[in-house]
């Protein structure tokens, strides 16, 4: 699985720039840059909400990828080593995006 990394502070699931899901999801399905992908995983934190969270999450994630002229897709599956979703003010998934995205076309 892949090294997960997240500046997406804003997100219900990212606990010290780590995703907290086990498993996220990548669109962008006719994506030619990485501003065409986004994390659909993405669930806007509310104000004041405290995340029960027991321990720490871990590094890797499984990505399922929608990207499909992404490079690293391999049967709708991110095959990256290292995989960084970025949007550090967003807030709803249109405003994240794979920056790992490099387009094989």
């Amino acid at each position: 699985m892949p090294i997960l990394d997240c500046t997406v502070t804003t997100c219900h699931h990212n606990v010290d720039e780590r995703c907290s899901l086990d498993k996220i999801k990548v669109e962008g399905d006719m994506a030619n840059t990485t501003e065409g992908t986004c994390c659909s995983s993405f669930k806007p934190r509310k104000e004041n909400r405290f995340m029960n969270v027991t321990g720490m999450p871990d590094a890797e994630s499984r990505v399922e990828c929608e990207a499909h002229h992404c490079k690293y897709n391999e049967d709708c599956k991110c095959h990256a080593s290292n995989i960084g979703i970025r949007g550090s003010n967003a807030c709803n998934c249109r405003e994240t995006e794979c920056e790992t995205f490099t387009c094989s076309c």
